[in-house]
């Protein structure tokens, strides 16, 4: 059995964020501040060696995996490879669509697609998920049919994306 990869999204993930000493300190004066931006019940768990609430364990652990893997390969080779497909990917893009934003905004993370040959991309998206078990996005709302997105970052490849976009150009032909 194939695992399905996808090139649009991942599941979400915990937030991490660092608050500094003094914005730790205004934070006691904040008036009606929730309870999950309560920097003062944060602090107190913290020091206890705790979270505010149930973490997410598998998430964590994801986490934690991940951020061996990135420092085993180091930041600047991982910067370097998402360079490299993103780049990739809009050439392909260009080639064969469009860039849905202008060239100097796009992400080495993700490329959004736009849809000049009037595709449908749920249909191709749904074929792709048939054939090989592999999703890519199409846009959000009203730029569901009008764009599509496709990732190049993680554990995402230059051959899986090869192989991807290879499928995308078998699709619609």
């Amino acid at each position: 059995m194939h695992s399905c990869k996808h090139f649009y999204h991942a599941a979400p993930e915990p937030a991490v964020a660092v608050v500094s000493n003094r914005a730790l300190e205004k934070s006691k004066d904040v008036p009606a501040h929730g309870y999950y931006f309560d920097f003062q019940l944060i602090a107190k768990s913290a020091a206890k060696n705790q979270t505010l609430s149930t973490p997410v364990i598998p998430h964590i652990m994801a986490l934690n995996y991940q951020c061996k893997k990135l420092l085993a390969e180091e930041m600047e080779n991982v910067w370097q490879r998402h360079k490299q497909m993103g780049d990739f990917v809009r050439d392909w893009a260009k080639e064969k669509f469009a860039l849905f934003t202008e060239e100097k905004y796009a992400s080495n993370t993700l490329t959004a697609v736009k849809n000049t040959r009037g595709i449908n991309v749920a249909e191709t998206i749904n074929a792709l998920q048939q054939k090989h078990n592999t999703v890519f996005g199409n846009g959000y709302g009203k730029l569901k049919e009008e764009s599509f997105r496709i990732a190049h970052m993680g554990d995402i490849t230059l051959d899986d994306l090869k192989e991807l976009l290879g499928w995308i150009d078998e699709e619609i032909r």
